[in-house]
């Protein structure tokens, strides 16, 4: 069945490939969640023609299915949800860094412990506290927002795309300080690492190739 639907789904585009398919049930109502491959776009577009396609065929078997949208927010597209902080949609990224004691000191002005217990009661506990839905940080947010308007990207799928959960360790005897941050749903257009050049382009050269990416985006 899978390979049939597949065969509706890739019509529409050449860079759209079907992965997999999830299904909910409530009272009488199906919700289908479509897991894809868009290639370098984001796809949203690609993906909603090639979901018509699905449910245009699966219409022709089932005449009594009434269609009431191509989007049952079981994407969850802008919006927090579970679904996606477990699931994952878009970019699912992990990044880690070990910053040595020394600069925890003299840089940070603290110790490693001191931060290692900061984040644990503030982000993780504080944040279980407040019955956060991805918002195990500081603020991610802000970090993400300012790198989506500076590439090009849609600011409001911030929402998703900032779910982020922060650790810290004290590793190396307790001398330095490992630091990780786990984000599941990074919407983004381009390869992750297309924008990370672009980032590393506008620090390294400041406003002009900003507005040059700015105005050609």
């Amino acid at each position: 069945m899978h390979v049939l639907i597949s065969k509706f789904f890739h019509r529409s585009s050449r860079f759209a490939r079907l992965q997999s398919i999830q299904c909910a049930v409530a009272g009488k109502n199906l919700y289908i969640r479509f897991s894809c491959s868009t290639g370098d776009a984001m796809g949203m577009n690609m993906v909603s023609k090639g979901v018509q396609n699905v449910l245009d065929f699966l219409q022709s078997d089932f005449p009594d299915m009434d269609v009431i949208g191509i989007s049952g927010n079981f994407c969850s597209d802008k919006k927090p949800a579970a679904v996606n902080w477990i699931e994952g949609r878009g970019k699912s990224v992990v990044c880690e860094a070990t910053i040595t004691g020394d600069v925890v000191t003299k840089v940070l002005k603290t110790t490693v412990y001191a931060l290692v217990e900061l984040n644990m009661l503030k982000n993780l506990t504080g944040s279980a506290i407040a019955g956060a839905l991805g918002g195990f940080n500081a603020h991610a947010a802000n970090i993400v927002s300012a790198i989506f308007i500076a590439t090009g990207q849609d600011p409001a799928q911030n929402i998703e795309s900032s779910h982020c959960i922060t650790m810290m360790e004290a590793v190396n005897d307790g001398k330095d300080l490992h630091v990780s941050v786990t984000m599941p749903s990074i919407e983004v257009f381009k390869t992750l690492h297309s924008i990370m050049s672009l980032i590393i382009q506008i620090i390294e050269y400041g406003p002009k190739v900003c507005a040059c990416y700015k105005k050609t985006l």
